[in-house]
């Protein structure tokens, strides 16, 4: 069975968030920081959650851009 692209990329930009709010200091900094809303983070990260979502491509490029990671650095499971 083929692997979802989506869910993989999904996964992984939940993974590469979750590592930018503990290397901003948790969510309320991470939101401040990034132009955001606890709540909203909240969602992102958290797919089990009610109202949940993927992040979208506008999003992870300008969370990369706010935090000085090279483009793509949300898209990749490893590496700056």
């Amino acid at each position: 069975m083929p692997v979802d692209l989506t869910s993989e990329l999904a996964f992984v930009r939940r993974e590469r968030l979750k590592q930018l709010i503990k290397d901003l200091n948790g969510y309320e900094n991470a939101a401040h920081l990034l132009g955001s809303s606890r709540g909203k983070l909240s969602r992102l990260t958290n797919p089990g959650q009610k109202h949940s979502r993927a992040i979208t491509d506008s999003e992870a490029r300008s969370f990369e851009q706010i935090a000085g990671k090279p483009v793509g650095w949300m898209d990749n499971r490893s590496g700056e």
